[in-house]
């Protein structure tokens, strides 16, 4: 079954830039709908609030603020593609888990393959048979390259982002899955608080909440993760409430 169009938005200073990578959408078939432009960064926030779009296209070059600091302003629920003359941004891109990085001038079959991997990606988070979830029996559904991983919310210490990629990290080891963080929020509200942008935290193993080489809370084997100052007041607050339950 074909899914709904797949909303996105074109923000880059220049007018021609954002007509061409536009006109070349439209040379092939797919699935992509373009519901707004913008020439910089809080104009792609606000586009962003206003018509919540499941794709960003994005410049890094532009006036005032750096496209690379959309994630200061945006939740990771966004994907973003950005678009840019500069390839040695890459690496930062990539730390902060853009979905891909395409270069000017716009190479189509890079941009196509790019396209289809959007295309995938909503096509499997949108299916019920998905191969991360919950099960009843308090345990989750993981698939990796090595067969589906079943494992008992018990026995997570913390979710790592990285990248596109999820760190799940046990007592003394770690399992990686090609799923982003956001895959595990359902676990939030069911003893697991996120107190960083690309932590996942199991409230349950930690030891203490530790203000020496900044906020951070040291887990019961030992490892620390760090509470970013926007969670921080939220998760006191949280596991204030956990120890009245």
């Amino acid at each position: 079954m074909k899914q709904n169009k797949i909303s996105a938005i074109v923000i880059d200073d220049e007018q021609h830039a954002r007509d061409l990578l536009k006109s070349v959408l439209g040379l092939f078939e797919h699935n992509i709908e373009i519901i707004g432009e913008g020439e910089n960064l809080p104009e792609a926030v606000r586009k962003i609030q206003e018509l919540k779009p499941k794709v960003v296209f994005l410049d890094i070059d532009m006036p005032k603020f750096s496209g690379l600091q959309i994630r200061e302003f945006i939740s990771d629920e966004v994907l973003i593609v950005y678009v840019t003359a500069h390839g040695h941004y890459a690496i930062e891109a990539l730390r902060l888990e853009a979905f891909d990085y395409l270069l000017k001038p716009i190479d189509i079959e890079g941009l196509k393959k790019c396209i289809t991997r959007i295309e995938q990606y909503f096509e499997k988070h949108t299916l019920q048979e998905d191969k991360i979830s919950k099960t009843l029996d308090q345990k989750i559904a993981i698939s990796t390259q090595q067969g589906t991983h079943f494992v008992s919310k018990e026995d997570v210490f913390y979710i790592e982002a990285a990248a596109m990629y999820a760190i799940i990290h046990f007592e003394k080891e770690q399992l990686i899955v090609s799923k982003p963080l956001k895959e595990f929020s359902y676990l939030e509200g069911d003893g697991f608080f996120r107190t960083h942008r690309s932590f996942l935290v199991n409230t349950k193993k930690i030891k203490r909440f530790s203000s020496v080489y900044g906020s951070e809370v040291v887990l019961e084997n030992g490892g620390t993760v760090p509470v970013s100052r926007s969670s921080k007041e939220s998760f006191m607050q949280f596991m204030k409430g956990a120890e009245k339950l």
